[in-house]
C-alpha cells in the first residue's frame, strides 16, 4: 500500500472534546436563531478573506477545487444576539425550491463553512479566537465533511465520508463484520441540528441528496457515513465504538473489507481497493483531504 499507513485506535484529546460540547452549545443556538446577515449572496472572494481574516489560514485549493467553491453564492449566518460560530452557507446560484435561492435553509446549502471560536479573558480583557474549522460537501458524489484544530496546527482531527446505500448493504453481507458492530461501523446523516457536532461537519439534506445516499428500498442502509477520529501521532479511531473490543474487531472489518486509509504528501485518503470493489460489484474510490490547513 503506498503512503504512510495510519495506526488505529486513539481518542481525542479531553481539551478537544472539551470544545467540542461548548460548540456544540453555541452552534445549536445559532441554529435555532439563525438570519442571513448579507442582503445580497457574496462570492467567494469575500468568503476566502472572511476567513483569512477571522483564522489566519487560507482554504486550500484542494478543497476551493473538489467543492466546487466558486462557483456557489455565499451568505453569513448569525444570531440576533451575538453568538461565538461563524457560519457561512454556499448554495448554488440556481438553485430554487419555493422561496429565494438565498434563503436562510440549512437544508439547502450545498457548502457549509463554520469557525467555531472561544473567549478567554486575558489581562482583564476577552479575547475571542477559533477553536475549530469545519467544512461539509459533496466530493465525487459523496458528501464529505472534514474539521480541523486551530490549537494543534490547523491538522485534520475528524473526518466523514458517505456512503451509498447498496454499499452500506455489502457491508452487512460481509463476514468480517457482525451484526453486533454493524451500527458501530457507520454515523447516520444529515446532521441532527440539537446535535451539531455528531458529524465532522454540517452535512445538510441538499449534500445528501446531491450524493444519493437515501434508496427507498433500502432505508436500514440509507443516509450513513464513515467517521475517523484522527490522532496527532498518526492515529485514527474508525466509527463509534462502545468499548475497546469493539474498536479492534471495527479496525479488523475495515482492513478486510478492502477499505484503507493513510497519509502521503500532506494528504489524508480514505478509498475501497480495486480488487475489494471487483469482489463486491461496486465501483473503486478514493477521497483525499488536505491534513493541514496553510497560513493565509
Amino acid at each position: 500500500m503506498a503512503g504512510q499507513p495510519l495506526e488505529r485506535g486513539a481518542l481525542c484529546s479531553p481539551d478537544a472534546a472539551g470544545r467540542k460540547r461548548m460548540g456544540n452549545f453555541y452552534l445549536s443556538n445559532l441554529l435555532e436563531t439563525a438570519t442571513v446577515r448579507e442582503k445580497r449572496p457574496s462570492p467567494f472572494t469575500a468568503v476566502e478573506l472572511f476567513v483569512a481574516t477571522n483564522t489566519g489560514v487560507s482554504i486550500p485549493p484542494i478543497l476551493t477545487n473538489n467543492f466546487d467553491l466558486w462557483s456557489l453564492d455565499w451568505a453569513l449566518v448569525n444570531s440576533y444576539e451575538d453568538t461565538l460560530p461563524l457560519l457561512l452557507l454556499g448554495k448554488y446560484p440556481n438553485y430554487k425550491r419555493r422561496e429565494a435561492p438565498m434563503r436562510n435553509n440549512l437544508d439547502d446549502a450545498a457548502v457549509t463553512l463554520e469557525i467555531a471560536r472561544q473567549a478567554k479573558v486575558i489581562d482583564g480583557e476577552i479575547k475571542i479566537s477559533p477553536s475549530l474549522i469545519r467544512i461539509a460537501g459533496v466530493i465525487q458524489g459523496r458528501v464529505v465533511a472534514a474539521a480541523y484544530d486551530p490549537m494543534d496546527n490547523y491538522r485534520l482531527t475528524e473526518l466523514n465520508v458517505s456512503l451509498p446505500p447498496r454499499e452500506s448493504l455489502s457491508m452487512k453481507n460481509d463476514d468480517y463484520l457482525n451484526s453486533m458492530l454493524l451500527g458501530q461501523f457507520w454515523i447516520t446523516i444529515p446532521t441532527d441540528k440539537d446535535r451539531p457536532y455528531d458529524t465532522a461537519g454540517l452535512i445538510t439534506q441538499n449534500m445528501c441528496d446531491r450524493a444519493g445516499t437515501t434508496n427507498e428500498s433500502l432505508p436500514e442502509f440509507s443516509n450513513k457515513a464513515l467517521t475517523f477520529q484522527l490522532h496527532e501521532k498518526s492515529s485514527v479511531m474508525l466509527g463509534k465504538a462502545k468499548n475497546p473490543q469493539d474498536t479492534q474487531g471495527l479496525n479488523y472489518a475495515f482492513k478486510q473489507m478492502g477499505y484503507y486509509i493513510y497519509r502521503k504528501d500532506g494528504f489524508i485518503k480514505v478509498a475501497l481497493t480495486d480488487a475489494d470493489a471487483k469482489r463486491k460489484h461496486l465501483q473503486p474510490w478514493g477521497i483525499s483531504v488536505p491534513e493541514f490547513l496553510q497560513k493565509a
